[in-house]
């Protein structure tokens, strides 16, 4: 017997063997399918004078990494934005419903229409969310939590910045070019169902 197993970064498997010479057992296969989340977003993020973006929602046709975005307010963002948007499940006989969040920098917890279905902070960002879903249209809601990194690049030498950090020479060292961090919800987002099918 050959099995073939794919993994993710950092994800593990149990794999159980029937005994040898058993009856009775019927042979299965999992059918597999992927849609990706291609629907608009809208992106909520955290104003006050502490944390400094948006004041109004950002929109966006599809997901980015934020800290290479031309809006300055939302590449040097550092805490939590809200990601929502809709997704359409159709009326299949599927055993599960899952979540795969794609790329993540850095944690995600997630709501499908209005209940909480999980969090994730390391790959694969992918979450069973088959007691959430309904067939037709959902509701997604994704708050992502992103590294101070981007803010403090952008507050090195600013007088009187909010930020502020006890060793001084780390910022010096970036040099006139600082590295930024990847930041939010990169994707792509899929549902992705699995039906047993007994051959």
């Amino acid at each position: 017997m050959a099995v073939t197993l794919s993994f993710a970064q950092h994800e593990s498997v149990f794999v159980v063997f029937p005994k040898e010479g058993g009856k009775g057992l019927t042979p299965e296969c999992t059918r597999f399918t992927a849609n990706e989340i291609t629907e608009p977003w809208t992106l909520s993020f955290q104003s006050d004078a502490l944390h400094r973006g948006p004041a109004e929602p950002v929109a966006l046709e599809r997901l980015i990494d934020l800290s290479a975005s031309t809006n300055l307010a939302v590449r040097h963002y550092s805490g939590k934005i809200v990601y929502r948007t809709t997704f359409k499940c159709a009326p299949i006989p599927c055993n599960r419903v899952f979540l795969n969040l794609g790329e993540v920098a850095v944690t995600a917890k997630v709501k499908v229409n209005g209940k909480h279905a999980g969090g994730t902070c390391f790959a694969p960002y992918r979450l069973d969310v088959t007691p959430f879903v309904k067939d037709g249209e959902n509701e997604l809601e994704i708050e992502v939590c992103n590294l101070w990194i981007n803010r403090l690049v952008a507050d090195v030498g600013m007088e009187n910045s909010p930020t502020w950090l006890s060793w001084s020479k780390w910022c010096e060292s970036w040099g006139t070019n600082p590295p930024r961090a990847k930041s939010g919800l990169l994707g792509p987002v899929r549902i992705e169902t699995t039906e047993l099918v007994k051959e």
